[in-house]
């Protein structure tokens, strides 16, 4: 089984110093290139964030790893994105704030930009931008001595501040019963939640002596990552809670959910279509805590070529070792608690003769933070830019029209 690339994830932009790398091998020797300057790590899980010089617009970034057998081959290369500077946008902030909240998300931000916010001229959070644009910011509003709003936002991009948004804090509702979600299988590192409270924190913990730990949620669902592996037959609820006078409080527990063995419910999903000269894949149902292994047919009649394993991870996006072929045959094996299940297998298209430009659908408001594009071919990456500078990146999947 040949040593899988990592995968080095998009969006990188102007002066972000952070690039996140994932489908590591334990141990391995990971070399991160950035315009041909390299940097090394060790290691010791699925995932690493480097922190870097100053990133450069057009630099090309890209990574490599050795888990004994010899270097993999590059992946992939990213190149790093411009960005307006100033920035010309604010912030995206909820339409408003509880005045307990532990943690708030900020949207429509610079990958990689700092952020900070502010009740007055105090900085009660701050944190930076993830390669989508957007982040969960902790905050203290006690910091603020009292001072009850309005919440205020700002990026700063290479060190220039832009534009501010606000949004009113408002008084926080009873805390609500949160519903762990189902299936929970032995070995996965991940609890789904629902039914939460934004801003506030929400703590797990099972029927044995293991601790789960605690986060600030900044959504009503979230996928909570712990620690330790989930163990079949223990179980596992969650209740709500606010630190800090006057809002220190605990809401209900939530009811109890039993771990169970995995099952054909782990199947992974190979997401089509694939298109001749794709290097990434996309892969659905990961369960973290599980194990990848890609098999690469180069058509339906002959054996396949595998590469792996590698960790299951939060991001779909797979680089491979090589650009597809059209009529190969792609499917992934995922293994959880020793379980393996294989996905669906899914054949590459040749590449269209023709890609025809895509087509921005009228009309474009002020504040708008969408764009609707037309004539997109399937199993394409679209791009958006704003005068020049990208602003929006996604993969159209089945579709011909995407937001």
């Amino acid at each position: 089984m040949s040593t899988l690339v990592p995968t080095v994830h998009e969006r990188l932009a102007r002066c972000g110093t952070r690039v996140f790398v994932d489908g590591l091998a334990s141990g391995a020797e990971v070399v991160l290139s950035v315009g041909g300057t390299e940097f090394s790590h060790i290691a010791t899980g699925g995932a690493h964030t480097f922190t870097v010089p100053s990133l450069v617009p057009g630099t090309a970034v890209k990574a490599r790893q050795d888990a004994g057998a010899g270097f993999s081959p590059w992946s992939p290369e990213v190149v790093v994105e411009d960005a307006a500077v100033p920035p010309t946008s604010a912030p995206g902030l909820p339409d408003s704030v509880g005045t307990c909240s532990h943690c708030v998300r900020v949207d429509g931000l610079v990958p990689g930009c700092k952020v900070e916010l502010l009740l007055g001229s105090t900085v009660v959070g701050a944190g930076t931008a993830n390669r989508h644009g957007n982040l969960c910011v902790g905050v203290d509003f006690s910091k603020a001595k009292g001072r009850r709003g309005p919440l205020r936002a700002r990026m700063y991009v290479c060190d220039v501040v832009g534009p501010e948004s606000t949004t009113p804090l408002v008084a926080d509702l009873a805390l609500p019963k949160p519903v762990v979600g189902s299936p929970l299988y032995g070995c996965q590192r991940v609890v789904p939640l629902s039914n939460l409270r934004r801003g506030a924190r929400v703590r797990l913990e099972t029927d044995t002596p293991t601790d789960l730990g605690s986060i600030c949620s900044c959504w009503t669902a979230v996928n909570v990552r712990v620690g330790p592996e989930l163990v079949p037959g223990e179980r596992v609820r969650a209740r709500l809670y606010w630190l800090g006078a006057p809002c220190a409080a605990e809401g209900p527990w939530s009811d109890w959910r039993l771990v169970v063995p995995p099952d054909e419910g782990i199947k992974p999903t190979v997401l089509a279509p694939l298109i001749a000269g794709d290097q990434i894949i996309r892969v659905d149902n990961q369960i973290i805590g599980a194990t990848l292994t890609i098999k690469i047919r180069p058509s339906e009649s002959q054996p396949a070529e595998e590469f792996g394993p590698r960790p299951a991870s939060e991001e779909p996006e797979i680089a491979l070792n090589a650009p597809l072929a059209a009529g190969n045959v792609v499917s992934v094996v995922q293994t959880l608690c020793g379980v393996s299940i294989e996905s669906d297998p899914v054949t590459v298209l040749p590449a269209p003769p023709v890609v025809l430009a895509p087509v921005i659908i009228p009309p474009l408001y002020d504040c708008g933070t969408a764009v609707q594009v037309s004539n997109v071919h399937p199993g394409a990456l679209v791009r958006v830019y704003m005068d020049g500078i990208p602003v929006g990146l996604r993969w159209a999947g089945a579709a011909t029209s995407i937001s």
